[in-house]
């Protein structure tokens, strides 16, 4: 199941908290398509839809999966990462550091 760090929690904890959501609003992970391509995003949603997944061990978050990523996500790590631009949400495979975005090539650094 998809992990979510605690740094993650308190980054979407403030995001809510800077928006208009009441404190009992949860946030759903699910697949979005914006220009025709396929990509993963976040809502603030109250309640959670019929088929979602709860993710344990979220604190006082509420963290749901649309089922259809509950496997392909399953090994991944919801995570805060410092860029030069602020934090950044972003998703890395269980144990490792590397973004769980897709791409099958590495960056030259």
């Amino acid at each position: 199941m998809l992990q979510v760090t605690e740094a993650a929690v308190d980054a979407l904890i403030a995001i809510r908290s800077a928006g208009e959501f009441s404190d009992e609003t949860g946030v759903r992970i699910s697949l979005v398509e914006q220009e025709g391509e396929h990509g993963i995003g976040l809502s603030f949603e109250l309640p959670p839809q019929d088929d979602d997944e709860k993710i344990p061990d979220t604190g006082s978050l509420d963290v749901f999966i649309a089922n259809e990523l509950v496997e392909p996500l399953g090994t991944a790590v919801l995570d805060v990462q410092e860029t030069e631009a602020g934090a950044e949400l972003t998703l890395r495979e269980q144990g490792g550091g590397h973004d769980h975005e897709g791409h099958d090539h590495d960056h030259p650094g």
